[in-house]
């Protein structure tokens, strides 16, 4: 799980940067994107973006990332990532995706997760056989365009078997 954080905060500042996209007036544009949650009754709002990458063969991973920054000074901070997993071909699109430990990508299906990680913590958190929902609002999946939707009721477990939870997630971010 440490390293799916590590690689999280890699992409997400990797991808965190100043693109933009007109909505449908053409009036406002978007310069970053957000991601939201309560994560055991505490309030977590970030900057966030969504990335797609190629897995292996004919696997992507679509993901969105918010880094909260708790102090700059010590660079602390919180990490929540949403994961989805797919084959190339069967995209996410709008709809509702059930997190489960059988989920299986050559199956066609879109396999979500969650994980969470705080730099006070040296254990990650990450979503294993409860299964949690991810709803998708709006979609233009394709690079420069974006994706919007929720997700709840979430329990993570580090590997010390402590849990958390995750509950009123929100994302809208656009896909760099």
């Amino acid at each position: 799980m440490k390293n799916l954080i590590l690689f999280t905060v890699i992409v997400l500042l990797s991808t965190l940067t100043s693109a933009c996209r007109k909505d449908d007036d053409g009036d406002q544009e978007v310069k970053r994107g957000t991601i939201t949650a309560k994560i055991d009754g505490e309030s977590f709002e970030a900057a966030a973006s969504g990335s797609i990458i190629t897995l292996i063969q004919q696997l992507e991973r679509f993901t969105i990332a918010g880094i909260k920054i708790t102090n700059l000074s010590s660079s602390s901070g919180q990490v929540l990532t949403l994961i989805l997993d797919y084959q190339i071909g069967n995209e996410p699109s709008t709809g509702n995706y059930i997190s489960s430990s059988n989920c299986d990508v050559f199956s066609n299906e879109v396999c979500p997760a969650l994980g969470y990680g705080d730099t006070a913590d040296p254990n990650g958190y990450g979503s294993q056989a409860i299964p949690f929902t991810v709803t998708i609002d709006e979609i233009d999946y394709r690079l420069g365009g974006f994706a919007k939707g929720s997700f709840s009721d979430a329990i993570l477990f580090d590997v010390d078997g402590n849990s958390i939870t995750v509950t009123d997630g929100k994302f809208n971010v656009s896909i760099q």
